[in-house]
C-alpha cells in the first residue's frame, strides 16, 4: 500500500519522467485512433493525442484536487466538530445546524450547480466548491469522537492543571480525534477524484488547458 501511495505521488510530482517526455497537449490527426504500440503504449485518441502520456499528466490534476480537497476538509472539518463536540452548548449547536445545511444537498448535485455559476475554472475553484459541500461529513465524526472523550480522566487532568479549555481543546482533544477523521478522509479522497473527473467530463470542471481524466473519457 505505501509502495503504491509512493508509485503515485512521484507520478504526480514528475510526470514527463513516467511520460518519458511525451507531451500529453502534441495532437496530430495523422495519428488518430492509432493502436497501443511501441511508440504509443495506450494507442491515441480520435485528435491524435498519446494517450498514455494523457492518463500520466491527468493524474496530476485529478489527484491534486482530491489531496487538497481532503487536506482542506480535514482542517475545517475536523476543527469544527472537535470545537462542537468539546464545548457542547450553543456553540454544538449552531455549528451541527450549520453542517446539516451543507449536508443535506448531495455532492455531486451541489457541485454541478455552483460550477455552472462559476467564471474562472480552475484546480482551485474545484478545490472549494468540494470543500464547501464536503467539511460536514469530517465535522460530524470529529463531534462524535471530542464527545466520548471530552470527559475522559486525562481532560479533567489537564483542566485541574490549569490548561485552559483552548488549550486542552488542541493538546489533547483534536489529536485523539484524528484517528477515526483521517479513515473517513482516506476513504473520501477517492470520492473527490471521482467528483472532479465528473465534473471535467461533464464540461464543468477544470478548464480545457489542464489534462484531465475526466475531459480526455469525454472526448472518447
Amino acid at each position: 500500500c505505501v509502495a503504491l501511495l509512493t508509485l503515485i505521488l512521484l507520478v504526480v510530482l514528475f510526470p514527463g519522467v513516467f511520460a518519458f517526455g511525451k507531451d500529453p497537449h502534441e495532437a496530430s490527426l495523422d495519428r488518430s485512433l492509432l493502436p497501443p504500440s511501441g511508440e504509443h503504449w495506450f494507442g491515441t485518441d480520435l485528435q491524435g493525442y498519446d494517450i498514455y502520456a494523457r492518463t500520466i499528466y491527468g493524474a496530476r490534476a485529478s489527484v491534486l484536487v482530491g489531496v487538497l480537497t481532503t487536506i482542506a476538509v480535514v482542517v475545517i472539518g475536523g476543527l469544527l466538530g472537535a470545537t462542537a463536540g468539546f464545548y457542547g452548548g450553543w456553540l454544538d449547536s449552531l455549528i451541527a445546524r450549520l453542517s446539516d445545511i451543507f449536508f443535506g444537498v448531495p455532492l455531486m448535485l451541489a457541485a454541478v450547480v455552483v460550477m455552472q455559476m462559476v467564471t474562472s475554472r480552475t484546480v482551485y475553484s474545484v478545490v472549494l466548491v468540494l470543500t464547501i459541500f464536503s467539511w460536514p461529513q469530517i465535522a460530524r465524526i470529529a463531534r462524535s469522537a471530542a464527545i466520548s472523550i471530552r470527559n475522559e480522566e486525562f481532560i479533567d487532568a489537564s483542566k485541574s492543571l490549569g490548561a485552559s479549555k483552548v488549550r486542552t481543546l488542541f493538546t489533547h482533544v483534536i489529536p485523539n480525534c484524528l484517528g477515526p477523521v483521517i479513515v473517513v478522509a482516506t476513504v473520501a479522497l477517492g470520492i473527490y477524484i471521482v467528483t472532479e473527473a465528473t465534473l471535467s467530463y461533464l464540461g464543468i470542471g477544470l478548464p480545457a488547458s489542464e489534462v484531465s481524466w475526466g475531459m480526455d473519457i469525454a472526448d472518447g
